[in-house]
């Protein structure tokens, strides 16, 4: 029988006769809902960082802001219509952080490595290949930014930190801003001697 104690669902239940033999069966239960729970959308993955960086350089996506991951160096473009992606540093020769070791020559007459004083080439070397004469470039430029240049790695610590580098060299090619991208990460700037370059 209904009491006044039980809600109107309860007491709808509770007014339905029992047949014979079921009391066993215990107390009925109001139906359940038949909708399925809402599930929970899973976060989506990170971007790829190339597939980002594409994204960024898209004109009207500078938005997006910095990708959430670790800084990279990218390649600057000088085509029409090309736009740096936000947050990202020039590193070339037009900025303090350029390299002042040149690379010049092709794979007939050999590659030379050198820097210009006063218009003149010093320091030259001759390589066999771009390859060796671009690990060459790097590595003296680790030396230049450690000896004569500390103040250029304090720099980057606080100036490049967290940022995407960009200078002309192509992607998968020795460059100077890998370097910088050490050293705005404060790991360890050691040049590397000439015979472990090819390592």
């Amino acid at each position: 029988m209904p009491t006044a104690e039980q809600g109107p669902a309860e007491q709808q239940l509770a007014a339905v006769p029992v047949l014979p033999g079921i009391e066993d069966l215990g107390p009925v239960r109001p139906p359940q809902d038949p909708r399925p729970a809402p599930r929970r959308r899973a976060r989506p993955e990170p971007l790829p960082e190339l597939l980002w960086a594409g994204l960024t350089a898209l004109p009207g996506m500078e938005h997006l802001g910095p990708s959430p991951r670790a800084p990279q160096r990218l390649q600057r473009r000088r085509v029409a219509g090309w736009k740096a992606p936000r947050g990202a540093v020039i590193v070339d020769r037009t900025t303090a952080y350029g390299n002042p070791w040149r690379i010049a020559g092709d794979d007939r007459r050999g590659w030379r490595v050198f820097r210009l004083v006063d218009g003149a080439e010093t320091g030259l070397t001759l390589c066999t290949s771009e390859a060796e004469a671009r690990a060459l470039a790097v590595d003296r430029y680790r030396a230049y930014l450690t000896d004569e240049r500390p103040d250029l790695i304090e720099r980057a610590r606080t100036e490049l930190a967290g940022c995407d580098l960009l200078c002309p060299c192509r992607p998968g090619a020795a460059c100077h801003a890998d370097v910088l991208l050490d050293a705005a990460a404060g790991r360890p700037i050691t040049p590397r001697r000439r015979e472990d370059l090819a390592s």
